[in-house]
């Protein structure tokens, strides 16, 4: 599994040098994990199988203040990041489903997310 992991803003902010991020980061993180999937274009081949793939190669953008953090997705459409504690918002090249997650200091949470459509 590929996974992408940006971590600059959090190291920063570990050594001093992150202004109002370090106050976000000594609260405690925890690690969010999931998969990321998407329709696959056209009509659903049956009813009885979902009808999503996973979505490989995404990347996925948490943010929150001035902290953004991104993980991108392996072949599989899995990903997993650690964050510090908090609510943040989530964007991804289309836009997800959900749209915000909660990091809980110590825990670790699937969340799944699905490629926004917007067909009912």
């Amino acid at each position: 599994m590929r996974l992408l992991l940006v971590l600059v803003p959090v190291l920063l902010a570990g050594c001093g040098g992150g202004g109002s991020s370090s106050s976000s980061v000594s609260e405690g993180g925890g690690i969010i994990f999931g998969t990321v999937s998407r329709a696959p274009g056209g009509a659903c081949p049956s009813q009885e199988e979902p009808c999503s793939i996973p979505a490989s190669g995404m990347t996925l953008r948490f943010s929150r203040g001035g902290l953004s953090i991104v993980a991108t997705t392996g072949a599989n459409g899995h990903y997993r990041v650690r964050l510090p504690a908090g609510r943040y918002a989530v964007e991804g090249p289309q836009p997800l489903k959900p749209r915000h997650v909660e990091v809980s200091a110590g825990g670790s949470r699937r969340v799944d997310f699905s490629v926004d459509t917007k067909i009912s």
